[in-house]
């Protein structure tokens, strides 16, 4: 850890060693300095101002900032501490940090890995619903909404039964799939007609998760439109019929 203590004008009264290597210096070299002369004047601003929190409330604060040092720049961690003097006045504040650096980027990667997925699904054809095993609703895109019938408004937090435009035999045969994905942990397929009108056909494809929301398992339930797939079927079938009665 980096481990400095400045007086009220920022100038350094100690410094370790480690926060000395950063600079470059020996840490006997760092102590009178202050830290407008060994960081820039944005970042000197910056701190400055905390040290004068510090100061004037007699309480410790956190910080969190990316921070540049002559060969390199890193995320630190700070905490900056009042040193009380015989009266309870601060007299000097302890500043320790912590290079968080590894943190940040795997923060970073994992956050443009959720938009990239989140670009993903937004352009399937598919629509995607996160439920929990009672079929409670507990995520979906809001487009979703707006694009169905069944949907007067957002679903999240309400169960399948809930629905009043969703009939029950559907919201029946939705949940008791749910049941069968999670108690079977594999991936379950179902089809299904929801009246309205106009007829809707779709395909239900069910992923378990192991996540778990208030201990209950959750699934991806991913459904597609087929009444044009089962338009065409029907269309066929007729089509079979008259020939077979020629």
């Amino acid at each position: 850890d980096i481990v400095i203590t400045l007086d009220h004008e920022g100038r350094i009264q100690y410094s370790n060693r480690f926060a000395a290597e950063l600079f470059g210096q020996a840490a006997h070299d760092l102590v009178g300095k202050n830290i407008a002369e060994i960081f820039p004047t944005k970042v000197t601003a910056s701190q400055l101002a905390s040290i004068q929190e510090v100061f004037r409330g007699g309480e410790a604060i956190d910080r969190e900032a990316r921070t540049l040092f002559p060969n390199s720049t890193i995320w630190l961690d700070t905490r900056l501490s009042p040193i009380k003097g015989v009266n309870g006045e601060t007299t000097s504040v302890l500043v320790v940090s912590r290079d968080i650096t590894q943190r940040k980027q795997a923060e970073e990667a994992l956050q443009a890995a959720n938009d990239q997925l989140n670009a993903l699904i937004n352009a399937l054809p598919d629509r995607i619903i996160t439920f929990d095993e009672d079929g409670r609703y507990l995520d979906m895109h809001s487009d979703l909404v707006a694009a169905s019938h069944i949907y007067r408004q957002s679903p999240i937090n309400q169960y399948l039964h809930d629905i009043e435009e969703l009939p029950d035999e559907v919201a029946d045969l939705v949940l008791s799939t749910i049941r069968q994905a999670i108690e079977s942990d594999q991936l379950q397929t179902v089809e299904y007609r929801i009246p309205g009108d106009l007829i809707e056909w779709d395909e239900g494809r069910v992923l378990p998760l192991q996540k778990t929301v208030n201990g209950k398992r959750t699934v991806l339930w991913i459904t597609r439109d087929i009444s044009q797939q089962k338009v065409a079927e029907a269309q066929s079938q007729k089509y079979a019929e008259q020939v077979r009665l020629l």
